[in-house]
């Protein structure tokens, strides 16, 4: 886990607690609406945390097992890509073909003299 990471989950989890203490203060003074504003901040900093856990969690995999599940699909990539590349290929020769044959069959104009 680097430096940055460490810094945002600590940076959560102070959040966090900052607003369960400001709900609280909220509800010992009475104010119904500022403590459930708390407590929804207080939620969601929680699922924040919670999920920045399972990511972090699950980047600590085993690198070889990560390069081996990656494998099959740049393969597939792989492929995909040569694929598109031959019907490029195909369409430029068919282009070049139309071209050609449209080229032949209308003659080109004799040119023409402005006379005036």
């Amino acid at each position: 886990m680097n430096l940055r990471s460490r810094i945002w989950g600590i940076g959560a989890g102070v959040f966090g607690i900052v607003n369960l203490l400001g709900a609280l203060l909220a509800q010992r003074m009475g104010e119904r609406v500022h403590t459930d504003v708390h407590l929804v901040l207080f939620l969601v900093s929680a699922l924040v945390y919670v999920a920045w856990r399972a990511v972090t969690r699950g980047r600590r995999g085993d690198p070889q097992l990560s390069a081996a599940a990656v494998d099959p699909q740049i393969s597939y990539l792989q492929q995909s890509i040569d694929a598109l590349a031959l019907e490029v290929e195909r369409l430029g020769e068919a282009q070049r073909a139309r071209e050609r044959s449209h080229a032949e069959q209308i003659p080109p104009r004799p040119p023409t003299t402005d006379q005036r």
